[in-house]
């Protein structure tokens, strides 16, 4: 069994979001200051994601290298959903790919359908989903909460 309740947080996306509690943050675990590298074993549309997300997350200080394959993980999820979805549009949609065929046993969309779930809990580890960037207060440039204002 697993331990009870939510997962806390990382620090720096609590920092981010604000601390409405006013509770004492614990001290983040320190991380190299570099982008972690795209893994070449990636599926190309996961590159592509990849290549488009890695950047802006790493900005905000929500990745790290440590964090390569997690956000892989990510990435591939999204080329599943991605791949599945083509494919039952080229065989004409939803609704004339599973005419007549049960919905739980059609193999795209029960893969679609996983993939998507395992791409929400990724969004949640990284702060990707719209409820969670409507949670964020990213502060400003100049704006330094260590610094002493004389």
């Amino acid at each position: 069994m697993g331990i009870p309740g939510r997962k806390p947080k990382p620090t720096e996306l609590r920092i981010i979001e604000g601390n409405r509690a006013h509770r004492p943050l614990p001290k983040p675990v320190k991380t190299a200051p570099l982008l972690p590298p795209c893994p070449q074993w990636l599926s190309p549309i996961a590159k592509t994601e990849w290549k488009r997300a890695a950047p802006l997350l790493h900005k905000l200080g929500l990745l790290a290298r440590e964090d390569m394959a997690a956000f892989a993980g990510y990435c591939e999820n999204y080329a599943v959903v991605t791949q599945c979805a083509n494919y039952i549009k080229r065989k004409g949609g939803y609704a004339k790919y599973l005419c007549g065929k049960n919905s739980q046993t059609v193999p795209h969309l029960v893969a679609m359908n996983r993939a998507w779930q395992n791409l929400r809990a990724f969004c949640a580890e990284f702060g990707l989903s719209p409820s969670a960037r409507g949670r964020m207060e990213v502060p400003d440039a100049g704006e330094d909460e260590d610094e002493d204002l004389d």
